[in-house]
């Protein structure tokens, strides 16, 4: 582990969609950390070659790599066991793949990033499959590198979040943003909480708790970022407006509700939980969420929570880990602009 250069095929795979600078950053992060390496160890443990194909798939057309970097760089600034962070942080960029693919089934997602998603090209019952087999792998792989406890979290909060995203279509217009939050909470806890928790093993340490918090308020900022993309035109799509139409309320979309006149708040009920929108009805949504005052409002939201997290989690690590986070929390806030 430490200074590995570009050994395999994997490591090459990974950096194929990579075209902004701070992505590159955390690419070259995890491949210098020897996360890349504990990856194509935890591929092993799948025993499925056409799963691991499919999944390395996935994980190369997500290209961010920052969530197996925090709790590496948690290690290093604590002195702790930076090889048990490096194997925890691997398994989650893992999950993270595992997790795009059922998100995508549960929200009726067919195009991701301008691809078809995996459920669209193989079926609903491929697709858990896989997503099935890689779980298996990453718990496996957990219980023998890193221990029977990190094994079980591991498992336990990808079933938590699975839940949430069950409970998600519960969220009705008038669901309180409390609720809005705690489901958030819940889906992104495999990489908010779990990484700190099967590193610290201990979760009442206050120190532990102060982290997962943190994390999941990090996390949290960018789920409303998630938000309002959605309501943004995406490639080869005319609009994409899937919490709308599959009946989800969000931060983003409560907040628009709210902010609506009579006849919009019609409009909103009108399409939400709609398969299929009218080209008017869409356009009158999307024309309603690039309004300045709703943007700036979120926007500012976005940026105290990433700003609040920053702060506490930048305590933990070294300088130049501090220097890491602050440059993803800036490419982040860009995306605002």
């Amino acid at each position: 582990m430490g200074e590995e250069l570009y050994p395999t095929k994997l490591v090459n795979q990974l950096a194929v969609n990579i075209y902004e600078p701070t992505v590159q950053v955390f690419y070259d992060e995890f491949v210098k950390h020897g996360c890349v390496t504990r990856c194509e160890e935890l591929y092993e443990y799948v025993g499925n070659t056409e799963a691991v194909e499919i999944i390395q798939k996935v994980q190369s057309s997500q290209v961010n790599r920052e969530k197996a970097m925090w709790p590496v760089y948690l290690a290093r600034g604590r002195n702790l066991d930076v090889d048990r962070a490096v194997r925890i942080g691997s398994s989650v960029d893992v999950l993270w793949s595992l997790s795009v693919i059922m998100d995508d089934i549960e929200d009726g997602d067919r195009v991701r990033a301008g691809v078809d998603s995996l459920w669209a090209r193989l079926g609903i019952h491929k697709a858990t499959e896989i997503a099935q087999l890689g779980l298996k792998g990453v718990t496996s792989y957990l219980k023998t590198t890193v221990g029977k406890q990190a094994s079980e979290l591991a498992y336990q909060y990808v079933m938590n979040g699975m839940k949430s995203l069950k409970l998600h279509r519960e969220l009705g217009l008038c669901a309180d943003y409390r609720n809005i939050i705690k489901n958030y909470w819940m889906r992104d806890d495999f990489h908010s909480a779990f990484p700190f928790h099967a590193l610290y093993r201990d979760i009442k340490l206050p120190e532990t708790r102060e982290l997962i918090f943190s994390f999941r308020k990090f996390n949290q900022a960018g789920q409303v970022l998630n938000d309002l993309a959605d309501f943004k035109a995406q490639r080869n799509q005319t609009y994409r407006l899937s919490d709308l139409q599959g009946g989800r309320n969000s931060i983003a979309l409560k907040l628009l509700y709210e902010m609506a006149d009579a006849d919009k708040r019609l409009l909103i009920e009108k399409c939400f939980g709609q398969a299929e929108l009218s080209d008017i009805d869409a356009y009158a949504i999307m024309e309603l969420a690039s309004g300045d005052t709703f943007v700036n409002r979120l926007s500012l939201y976005v940026g105290q929570l990433y700003r609040m997290a920053q702060n506490t989690i930048g305590e933990y690590f070294l300088p130049e880990d501090r220097e890491k986070l602050e440059l993803w929390v800036n490419y982040k806030l860009r995306k605002l602009k």
